[in-house]
């Protein structure tokens, strides 16, 4: 278990106390206060003295206090120790034990709406199903206890869910997905004041560096993989620091751990090895299998790579064993491959197959492309979250309104008894209010003469500054037209091609363009920042860039065109005092003999992809763009160029994400890549005219009533 992951205990979080203080938490359960007082002081003394050194000694003390909660009816105190006997069996990884637990804390919790203490205990529940490498049911968990704490303004439940869901993107290789859940996650706990879930967060953006690192190694992009990895110490260096001060041992380890993975990459060996050691004690002393098996792990690494192969042997072993143990898929899979590899190196062939073949079976299992598809399934479905929660506490929303009623009845009694009480009172200033209702009536009906004029004064200056403003728009719709290329102009350029462009508002972010040579047709799908009149005018900066890219520069190439152009919008954006960074999507192709039989395509994009159907293919062939746009970027590379080639009745598409991202059909959910790839390939055998039209009336059946939330930008075109 290399990420951090948030065991929520409903009471307080181990931050290191004196002695005294715990003993006082003792000599609390041994008086004569309130038995839920008791129950809570007993809870927390077995979570600060026991729970991560001796976690069965926590266990049975909690179950002290549980006997005395089911014993005086405490719904509270019984979902607190039981919520505690769960963590107690989560941290010594005896996962269906700790699930039992878990559940009794929901089944006694809904019922009261104790919203805060349930979402806790469902996010433990997330981490479980993450930990047996379950990422869909993880998900499912950390997205139901999202909802939880957002329904319930609980800053630090949030900050939990946010950072668990962030891990399962790290996980799957997403860096920049990841550390934007965690930089959420971040926000949410410094609203809190919460520093534990700081220096958490600050551990796992470490991470998503140091992962990124090693993708990049492997790339041999050395000089980046060297940037990120000084990024991640950085952040896990900021992450101790925290969990020092805060004397959160485990969180500490963790860090270590990590620590020590990203010297072993840059191969510091003997500092990878004291680091390594050193975690390795600390977590033994806790206890934590799932945590002792990563550092196993790594140890055996390690001694593998300075040739030390005997003793590499041993670590990989005993991480094997404890996650077959402890059914650890992940930790299975890497002990499993560590072991083949050892195994080849002694000449061990039959045991290093029987290893591999184990690693692959479990890698398969983890990554399958089923589980991917839930994710994405369950990733914010709040619609599923809504009905979900909805069946799980509809009886306590039912006992709200009997409540309610209640309440409405008491006030209704007290209004009959004001009323009785003040009847003689109204009779004798009854006459005075007529007398009084009179004069103010006559004056009330001149100020209402008055204000109605002004009323219909500000209502005629309205209606002319809004046709003025209509007016304006108007007129920047012909100007954007007039920088669009004429139907005509692309017809003879590409001969077959339709163009589909459906701005969400009068004037557009999206636009299409185009550019003719001897030797080629250059044309591109764009996408701006914003939509209306706001992406008008990005577009407009965008277009001109494009224009003197090929014009002024006489650029050819997609790739060298991206870069020029991201060159001039950035120059244009930099005039302003302010910082700016829109910029544009866009997917560029250079066609080479459009018309013969055999021609070439050049492509680059930034974001945007292009979509290849080959005659009489039933798949489409992806080309992915560069993942940055035009404009002002972090960390800016140069734009890549891809060439193919193409033969008669092959066709190509490019597009914006307006298309695949509108809401619609029976369940008002997005149309996705998916469905537009199936578009394509169902009208393949039709004429690219037909096929605007099928696009056109595709786009308008899915919507339905529903807003369009963008501007829509297809182009295809047909060798």
């Amino acid at each position: 278990m290399k990420y951090l992951l948030f065991l929520l205990f409903t009471i307080s979080c181990y931050t290191g106390v004196t002695q005294n203080k715990i003993d006082s938490l003792w000599q609390v359960w041994e008086s004569n206060a309130p038995d839920s007082v008791r129950i809570k002081a007993l809870s927390n003394y077995a979570w600060k003295k026991y729970m991560f050194s001796q976690p069965d000694s926590a266990f049975v003390l909690n179950k002290m206090g549980l006997d005395l909660a089911l014993e005086k009816g405490l719904l509270k105190s019984q979902m607190l120790t039981y919520n505690a006997m769960g963590i107690s069996h989560d941290i010594r990884s005896n996962m269906d034990s700790a699930l039992f637990y878990y559940k009794k804390v929901i089944q006694v919790g809904l019922p009261t709406g104790m919203l805060k203490g349930i979402s806790g205990t469902v996010n433990n529940m997330g981490n479980l199903y993450k930990t047996k490498g379950d990422f869909a049911k993880a998900v499912e968990y950390y997205t139901y206890s999202l909802k939880l704490d957002e329904k319930d303004s609980n800053y630090v439940g949030m900050g939990h869910s946010l950072n668990n869901i962030g891990t399962i993107y790290l996980n799957q290789g997403d860096f920049e997905e990841a550390r934007g859940y965690f930089l959420r996650s971040q926000s949410r706990y410094k609203l809190a004041n919460n520093e534990k879930g700081v220096g958490i967060i600050y551990n796992n953006i470490g991470l998503s560096y140091k992962e990124q690192a090693v993708v990049e190694k492997k790339q041999c992009n050395d000089s980046l993989a060297h940037e990120l990895f000084s990024f991640g110490l950085e952040y896990f260096m900021k992450s101790i620091s925290i969990k020092e001060a805060l004397n959160d041992v485990i969180g500490k380890a963790q860090s270590m751990n990590n620590i020590g993975t990203i010297y072993i990459h840059q191969e510091k060996f003997q500092l990878a090895d004291s680091t390594l050691q050193a975690t390795l004690e600390i977590q033994r002393s806790i206890g934590n299998s799932a945590m002792i098996v990563s550092t196993l792990y790594n140890l055996g690494d390690l001694y593998y790579r300075m040739g030390r192969i005997s003793q590499a042997e041993k670590y990989y072993e005993e991480s094997h064993q404890i996650s077959e143990d402890l059914g650890l898929k992940k930790g299975i899979m890497n002990g499993a491959y560590g072991l083949y590899v050892v195994n080849k190196d002694f000449g061990n062939y039959e045991r290093a197959l029987t290893y591999f073949e184990q690693h692959i079976e479990k890698r398969d299992t983890i990554q399958s492309v089923e589980s991917k598809k839930d994710i994405l399934r369950h990733e914010f479905q709040y619609e599923y979250d809504k009905q979900h929660l909805a069946d799980s506490l509809r009886f306590i929303k039912e006992a709200e309104m009997a409540e309610i009623q209640h309440q409405n009845e008491i006030k209704k009694e007290e209004e009959r008894r004001y009323v009785l009480y003040g009847g003689i009172l109204v009779l004798l200033i009854l006459g005075g209010v007529i007398y009084r209702g009179y004069r103010r009536k006559k004056r009330d009906n001149e100020l209402i003469s008055e204000q109605k004029l002004k009323v219909e004064q500000q209502k005629s200056l309205i209606e002319q500054a809004h046709e003025e403003i209509k007016d304006s728009i108007t007129y920047a719709k012909r100007i954007q037209t007039a920088i669009l290329p004429p139907s005509d102009l692309i017809k003879k350029n590409l001969n077959e091609v339709f163009v589909l462009y459906k701005p969400k508002d009068i004037v557009a972010g999206d636009f299409y363009w185009m550019e003719s040579t001897d030797d080629a047709v250059l044309f591109a799908a764009a996408d701006c920042t914003g939509h209306g009149v706001p992406g008008a005018m990005v577009s407009v900066v965008c277009n001109n860039a494009l224009n003197r890219s090929v014009r002024e520069f006489g650029l050819m190439d997609p790739g060298q065109i991206l870069n020029k152009t991201r060159e001039i919008v950035i120059k244009e954006f930099e005039k302003s005092k302010e910082e700016v960074k829109d910029g544009m999507d866009i997917a560029l192709c250079a066609l080479h003999s459009p018309t013969s039989s055999r021609s070439v395509l050049k492509y680059a994009g930034a974001n945007n992809p292009l979509w290849i159907v080959r005659k009489g293919s039933t798949e489409i062939e992806e080309i992915k763009g560069n993942k940055q746009p035009i404009g002002a970027f972090e960390r800016s590379t140069p734009f890549e160029s891809h060439e193919v080639e193409l033969k008669k009745g092959d066709s190509i598409y490019i597009f914006s994400d307006g298309f695949a991202d509108q809401f619609g059909g029976d369940k008002g959910k997005k149309f996705k890549s998916k469905n537009l790839n199936k578009l394509i390939l169902s009208v393949q055998h039709q004429s690219l005219d037909q096929q605007r039209e099928r696009f056109d009336e595709e786009f308008e059946r899915w919507k339905g009533n529903l807003e369009q939330i963008d501007d829509i930008c297809v182009i295809g075109v047909r060798i």
